[in-house]
């Protein structure tokens, strides 16, 4: 018996439970990371087009892949190892354009308050609208998000562009994604904040993955 007296409640104490959780995820997310990146990796392989991280100047990505591409609006990796035609290389957007993420990130960095930055409100004002830019909801995530990018900016400047590997962050697929146009070029698919801050501080070259060419590519 527990030996409570009437009238007095039994307490729980949950937080031990919790604790154990919040040590479990970090390891579980970081082995499944690794399981589809293999899972990816042997994908690709079959495709004919093995994954791998090449290294190439930022500045070279100038616009992104179709903006009707499913591969730009969603998170997917049917398309991940094919060389195949279509116009998923034409009608991308500028990448300094993109989001309004570059003029932005430019602006904070000749020391311009983001309150001060036309093209932070003019978000801001497209959230109150209905919109969701870089896929926030309301105001207060978006300053977050910027609290986050603004971080990741300041981490570059001071240690360098590193590597997810280098990072030991688990996960080895979430370098900046590009796929290769018919015409030989870089598009960008993924790592918007990554790829503008490194070609905002002249970082030479940054490590990306290739996940599609195209079948009539001219090298």
């Amino acid at each position: 018996m527990l030996g409570l007296r009437r009238g007095h409640t039994l307490q729980v104490n949950t937080n031990k439970r919790f604790t154990w959780l919040s040590r479990l995820r970090p390891p579980i997310a970081r082995s499944y990371q690794l399981i589809h990146a293999a899972f990816i990796d042997v994908l690709c392989k079959l495709r004919g087009n093995p994954i791998k991280i090449i290294h190439i100047d930022p500045k070279s990505v100038t616009k992104t892949v179709s903006r009707y591409d499913v591969s730009l609006s969603s998170v997917t990796v049917k398309h991940f190892g094919k060389i195949e035609n279509g116009e998923w290389d034409l009608d991308g957007y500028e990448v300094d354009t993109y989001g309004l993420i570059y003029p932005i990130l430019n602006q904070y960095l000749k020391n311009i308050p983001l309150n001060d930055i036309p093209e932070f409100n003019t978000n801001l004002e497209y959230i109150r609208t209905g919109g969701q830019p870089d896929n926030c909801r309301n105001a207060s995530d978006y300053r977050k998000k910027w609290q986050k990018i603004i971080g990741l900016c300041e981490q570059v400047k001071q240690d360098g562009y590193k590597t997810q590997s280098q990072l030991s962050c688990g996960r080895p697929l979430n370098e900046v994604r590009v796929q290769i146009s018919r015409d030989g070029k870089y598009l960008f698919e993924d790592g918007i904040h990554r790829l503008i801050i490194a070609q905002l501080l002249d970082i030479p070259r940054i490590p990306v993955i290739v996940t599609r060419i195209h079948a009539n590519v001219k090298l």
